[in-house]
């Protein structure tokens, strides 16, 4: 039997995770997370705007501070050693494998060791937050739960220190994401909080340690308040409806909402459940309440808050993490029994994804190879089909970004950006681009339901790219069709009026 308080044991377990992590990803071009292709398209024009006139005819840097620094700096660092997209490949794998490594982490501060069981936060982990590509919040929240297992080990720290050093971290964070800025804050004073309700009265040394807390978040809130540049996707606040909620808590066990993950997933929660209900496990009081804090933020959560979509699916990722950090093994037979079980889940998850990872990086590497036949420099306009999107094993925000491989492959020109940050779209394109957007539904196309930035485009764009899973054949008038796929269509723009 291994020691599981050994720190090689935990070597182990964190090596094992990283290779579970990233096995569906070997042998691919381009992974199948839905916002990855933007990260992609801002460094390639960040790297090449210098020496592309293309680049150049579109595209300007915008000053100031954008709080999503996690991928910035590690592009900084390695793109210039494996490339933009090598570079973006291992970013990838880094950040949906750091909440597992602060999963482990949080569990060995908690009890001086770590379960077998700890690797349930792999599929976990492999969840729809890592599907839509939030790669920035996987990065920075992996850290944040490690920070958090510091702050659990730290209490006995004299407070002016530990004020001075989570100020710090606090700060860092803030730099990587600010939605992980405020996980921090949640960690630290639901943590202070579950005491509280322990011991069902608050003490003296609960203020200050709440107060120290808020200090701890002045130097972050003035970086914020005087240095952010630009939008960070808008201003609006949504709260959503029911179907959003159901999101939020199906989101843990499916990266891209097919019934065979939900399936193998599905059977870890309820396994937990079940080993804790039956003495086989226990789980820490402090991490339950915790977690349970969590889960009923993110179900009253917003949708959207100031313009930061999907605020709610980032919260049972965070919970299950406390959860499952606060596991120890009680009954050790029937604890290594379950063990083997999740060992298979786990395995049928990853043939799931793999296959998944194939099937998309087929057709994207098809559309890319059909793109690259354009000239450099195009303008291209994309249509989807959202009906067979909906139906396909890839959700319509997949399809929604592919097209911006085309900036990559051909310094060109889309009219929707997501997560470009700090590039911005010269004035001169202002009128038929959206930051923010995507693109227009193959019924709406040429109707004046279809997006302002369509209006002239037989003027404003050289290409249009069709994208229908169902391979339905697309014509019209005012287009030569050059190239059809069973996934999408490449059409030139050539009005008989202009």
């Amino acid at each position: 039997m291994r020691d599981t308080t050994s720190i090689r044991f935990f070597s182990f377990l964190a090596v094992l995770a990283l290779a579970l992590i990233a096995w569906p990803f070997i042998g691919v071009q381009s992974p199948p997370l839905a916002d990855y292709p933007n990260h992609m398209a801002r460094f390639h024009v960040l790297q090449n705007l210098e020496t592309s006139e293309a680049l150049q005819s579109f595209y300007f840097i915008r000053d100031g501070f954008y709080p999503y620094l996690s991928i910035a700096a590690f592009m900084k660092i390695f793109s210039p050693i494996f490339g933009v997209e090598g570079a973006g490949r291992i970013f990838a794998v880094f950040a949906i494998y750091l909440p597992v490594l602060g999963t482990l982490t949080l569990s060995r501060a908690n009890n001086g060791k770590v379960s077998w069981l700890t690797l349930a936060m792999v599929p976990l982990a492999l969840s729809t937050v890592a599907g839509w590509g939030f790669l920035n919040f996987l990065f920075s929240t992996g850290l944040v739960l490690i920070f958090f297992a510091l702050w659990i080990k730290t209490e006995s720290w004299p407070l002016i220190r530990r004020t001075v050093i989570f100020a710090v971290l606090i700060f860092a964070v803030t730099a990587m994401h600010l939605i992980s800025a405020v996980f921090f804050g949640l960690l630290m004073g639901f943590w202070e909080l579950s005491a509280v309700y322990a011991r069902r009265k608050i003490e003296r040394a609960d203020f200050v340690k709440f107060l120290s807390i808020a200090v701890m978040y002045i130097p972050a809130g003035l970086l914020f308040l005087t240095q952010l540049g630009g939008e960070i996707g808008g201003s609006e606040t949504i709260y959503g409806n029911f179907g959003n909620k159901v999101i939020v808590m199906q989101s843990l066990f499916s990266m891209f909402g097919q019934k065979p993950e939900v399936i193998l997933g599905l059977p870890i929660l309820v396994g937990l459940i079940l080993l804790r209900s039956q003495k086989v496990i226990s789980i820490h009081p402090r991490f339950i309440f915790v977690g349970f804090a969590l889960l009923i933020v993110g179900l009253i959560a917003p949708f959207q808050l100031f313009g930061v979509a999907f605020i709610g699916i980032r919260f049972p990722l965070l919970a299950l993490a406390v959860f499952i950090a606060g596991v120890e093994e009680v009954d050790f037979k029937k604890a290594r029994m379950a063990a083997g079980i999740l060992a298979i889940l786990i395995a049928g998850k990853l043939f799931v994804l793999k296959d998944t990872f194939k099937f998309a990086d087929r057709q994207t590497g098809e559309l890319r190879a059909a793109m690259q036949t354009l000239p450099i420099g195009s303008k291209i306009l994309p249509i989807l089909n959202i009906d067979t999107a909906l139906d396909s094993r890839l959700s319509p925000q997949h399809y929604f970004h592919r097209p911006a491989y085309f900036m990559i492959d051909r310094d060109g020109l889309i009219p929707y950006f997501f997560s470009m940050f700090n590039v911005g779209i010269l004035e001169e394109h202002s009128a038929y681009t959206a930051e923010w957007g995507s693109p227009i539904k193959i019924k709406d196309f040429d109707t004046d339901r279809a997006f302002w930035f369509a209006d002239n485009w037989r003027q404003d764009f050289d290409y249009v790219v069709v994208m229908d899973p169902s391979g339905a054949e697309f014509t019209h008038e005012d287009m030569t069709l050059l190239i059809k796929n069973d996934e999408f269509s490449i059409l030139e723009v050539t009005p008989n009026n202009p």
